[in-house]
């Protein structure tokens, strides 16, 4: 979803307008549905979001869909608007699809006014080889983002909820009675249900060498489990961020650790709607000072630098991010400080302007300090640079968000029939299929090598236990306590004496003009002679 719509915000909305569907119940499929993990191949987009490829209505018709984690909603453009969305390139025709079934109108409220409008509609829908028979999904007709260019298929599954307050991590933190109400529209509520055997489960690979999603995947091989301390508030993807830091470029080094203002660290919401990671202005102007000084801010709120000799010249930091672990522990309040650190390179964050020496940096501006708060708390957003360095994975039925290691593609590149990447420099028309978007042959790439730092400050750490911290102040401690034993305790007295004899004989042999007394020799001791 792009950066103009508030998720939350979106959603509320939908759920108090759309009633047609309301009590729609899903259609299972005949059988037991698709059996096993389903592949779904994504592309990059011009965006710089990633989509997949959906077939809606009988007969199908092909439609590109952005790949969204803030979303719980399918978003499908309507043909006979398109004047109105000129920026959309996949359409939707429902007067040639034979299933459809047509409810209500709907209107996305925002703050400052209708974003967009269209119906919802009912429909057969088809992910790779799997199918939901009867789908809800939102037919836009008019949007005042024109910026996008696809639909999107959003990977949320709401629950009910108790009324309580609304996380936004771009808003204000008020209080709305509907956000109890059980949303409709929820995509794959219906396609889990249509597919019961497809483990409820997703692992977003954008950084693959064959980009893809794969749904229902056992979620073993190398996850870790991130920790997330609002499951009860929010249905959204937010994990805790214990700090950041930016290193190794041509600027400044930096690190930020919320940790030291707040016990849980920073809620930051991974979203693959998003091109870009956004930080509150304070950060982002730190996150300015660790680029290359030629970096310049934009209106879109986003950086470009110079970069003539390319990405990797350019002088550009390696971002790395400090999660709280699932494992962690707290006892007492205190923090065992359990992490897992991602590091996001250039590569996965800075991109080339075409035949141009300017490279985007995807590190956005998302406002004022008091415009990124969750109760007093800062908040990020960790958009596609994120998806692309390490793989991410969710488990619906645990609730908890993992990361992997960079991610690997499950297709063989090299065997015959490997899927290729779609670049989408050239949109296709809904009639043209996969056939009409330009193939570019996938060069096998091997993950750069990253300078990952620890993010964390191991000195103000909050309430988070720091093993250097221990180790200075137990060093610390332990020589004091030396120290007041050799110098004050009687029991000591002869670590004294062995101390000032030997500094008193150290002073005589280097004294100016002594000589040292011969020690083979025969001398006289004279008795000690005292004044009368």
């Amino acid at each position: 979803m792009s950066m103009g719509f508030p998720r939350l915000t979106l959603a509320l909305a939908l759920a108090v307008s759309a009633r047609a569907l309301a009590t729609a119940l899903p259609v299972l499929s005949d059988g037991a549905g698709y059996q096993g993990s389903l592949v779904l191949p994504v592309s990059a987009q011009g965006d710089g979001l990633f989509s997949t490829r959906i077939s809606v209505g009988t007969p199908p018709q092909d439609l590109w869909v952005t790949v969204d984690s803030g979303s719980s909603f399918l978003w499908i453009p309507e043909r006979s608007q398109l004047k109105d969305m000129t920026m959309f390139s996949d359409t939707f025709n429902p007067n040639r699809s034979s299933t459809v079934k047509t409810g209500e109108p709907v209107i996305f409220d925002h703050d400052d006014g209708p974003q967009a409008e269209g119906v919802e509609v009912e429909d057969s829908v088809s992910l790779g080889d799997a199918l939901v028979p009867q789908a809800p999904m939102m037919l836009v007709n008019f949007a005042e983002d024109t910026t996008k260019r696809t639909g999107i298929l959003g990977l949320v599954m709401r629950r009910e909820l108790p009324p309580m307050s609304v996380w936004d991590p771009f808003g204000d933190l008020t209080s709305s009675p509907t956000v109890g109400t059980p949303p409709v529209g929820n995509f794959f509520d219906f396609f889990f249900l249509a597919n019961p055997s497809v483990q409820r489960t997703y692992r977003l690979e954008f950084g693959a060498e064959n980009p893809q999603i794969v749904i229902g995947d056992s979620l073993e091989a190398g996850v870790r489990r991130l920790a997330s301390p609002w499951p009860d508030q929010t249905d959204l993807w937010y994990v805790a961020v214990r700090a950041i830091s930016f290193t190794g470029g041509s600027g400044r080094d930096w690190n930020w650790d919320f940790n030291d203002m707040f016990a849980y660290g920073a809620p930051a919401l991974m979203d693959s709607g998003s091109a870009g990671i956004r930080l509150s202005h304070t950060l982002f102007e730190r996150a300015k000072m660790a680029m290359p000084r030629e970096c310049v801010s934009t209106v879109l709120g986003n950086l470009e630098c110079a970069c003539p000799d390319g990405v990797d010249k350019a002088g550009f930091p390696t971002l790395s991010i400090s999660f709280e672990s699932f494992d962690n522990s707290r006892y007492l309040g205190l923090d065992t400080g359990s992490d897992h650190i991602v590091c996001v390179t250039p590569s996965s964050y800075v991109t080339q302007q075409s035949k141009s020496p300017v490279c985007s940096v995807a590190i956005i501006d998302g406002g004022e300090n008091e415009k990124n708060v969750l109760g007093g708390v800062e908040a990020i957003v960790l958009g596609v640079p994120v998806f692309k360095a390490t793989t991410v994975t969710f488990d619906w039925n645990a609730r908890v968000i993992g990361v992997g290691p960079h991610p690997k593609s499950l297709f063989d590149v090299e065997a015959d029939g490997a899927p290729q990447q779609l670049t989408r420099t050239e949109w296709p028309s809904t009639e043209g299929g996969y056939e009409a978007a330009t193939v570019v042959p996938v060069k096998a790439q091997t993950p750069e090598k990253c300078p990952c730092a620890d993010p964390k400050n191991w000195w103000h750490t909050g309430k988070r236990l720091s093993p250097p911290r221990i180790a200075l102040v137990l060093a610390v401690a332990f020589s004091i306590s030396v120290y007041v034993f050799v110098a004050h305790s009687p029991n000591a007295e002869w670590i004294r004496e062995l101390a000032g004899r030997g500094s008193q004989n150290d002073t005589v042999s280097h004294r100016a003009g002594a000589q040292r007394l011969p020690t083979n020799g025969q001398f006289m001791e004279m008795p000690p002679r005292y004044r009368e």
